[in-house]
């Protein structure tokens, strides 16, 4: 990635990352990868605008140091990331392909104007030769792009469950009616649920598991969390993009496999227990 344009991959997302950011947990792996220094790192802690600081300071240091700083971010699973890899995929292509024009386009015009045609072919076999090292480069870099955004595309097919749901349905519970519009849930299953006499938590429960049951492995984190964004509930497809695996907490009672399936039926009739979800807090800028 050292053709790409770094600083203008991070001018465009810029909003996103002052957003997605932590400046502590990025600038702790960027002082153990040696991409900062560690009195950087202290001096990071106490400045305001530490984010804004942060990124000042990649942009300066350069495309490794950007390179470090990607590394980072997926470590801490900001999904921005996603965007930057697929954005610097488009620019190492363009350039790439500028690149291979130019130079052959140099050779043919030497050729052209130069008598020594032997002298000409050897320089173009060269060229040639040098071409053929760049392509394989590239060939090799924008497979690793491919794996890399792979990565996140693949989690977003991850299909969703009631650990899932568990996570957000206390925040969609008052929107249930137009997340079932953006879900592409029947009118007449809306309906179903809107004649039920539950409360709206436990209409969102039903409404999600709903769609679960009748999506099946179509019912993945990808589809549910551009629904969430066209309803407004962004913080609930972060929720939900942020943890590799839902992270709930209970008593060790509610733990034991034997007396979980009565902890979802409770949960389902409107009662609540001390703790019994903890959601990955969110840096805000």
């Amino acid at each position: 990635m050292s053709d790409v344009n770094h600083k203008h991959i991070m001018r465009k997302f810029y909003d996103q990352l002052l957003e997605e950011v932590d400046p502590d947990r990025v600038g702790t792996h960027l002082a153990q990868s040696k991409t900062i220094t560690e009195a950087e790192l202290r001096a990071l802690s106490i400045q305001k605008g530490r984010t804004q600081t942060l990124l000042r300071m990649i942009a300066d240091k350069g495309p490794e140091a950007y390179e470090e700083f990607v590394k980072a971010l997926e470590k801490c699973k900001c999904f921005v990331v996603y965007y930057l890899l697929k954005e610097g995929k488009s620019v190492f292509d363009r350039n790439t392909f500028q690149n291979q024009t130019t130079v052959l386009s140099k050779v043919r015009q030497k050729a052209i104007g130069d008598c020594k045609l032997e002298e000409t072919k050897e320089e173009l076999r060269k060229t040639e030769k040098e071409l053929l090292l760049v392509k394989k480069k590239a060939a090799r870099e924008k497979e690793t792009l491919k794996k890399d955004i792979s990565s996140t595309i693949d989690y977003r097919q991850t299909v969703v469950t009631a650990e899932h749901i568990l996570l957000i349905i206390d925040d969609i519970a008052q929107n249930w009616r137009d997340l079932c519009v953006r879900l592409k849930l029947p009118t007449s299953v809306i309906g179903i649920i809107d004649a039920d006499g539950k409360n709206v938590r436990n209409k969102g429960w039903e409404e999600c598991l709903k769609w679960t049951y009748r999506q099946a492995s179509g019912a993945t984190l990808g589809v549910l969390t551009d629904a969430l964004e066209n309803v407004g509930k962004r913080s609930s497809a972060r929720t939900l993009l942020g943890t590799v695996e839902p992270r709930m907490t209970a008593t060790s009672v509610i733990r034991s496999p034997r007396y979980y399936g009565r902890y979802i039926l409770a949960l389902q009739n409107g009662h609540t227990f001390p703790g019994h979800l903890l959601i990955r807090p969110t840096a805000t800028f």
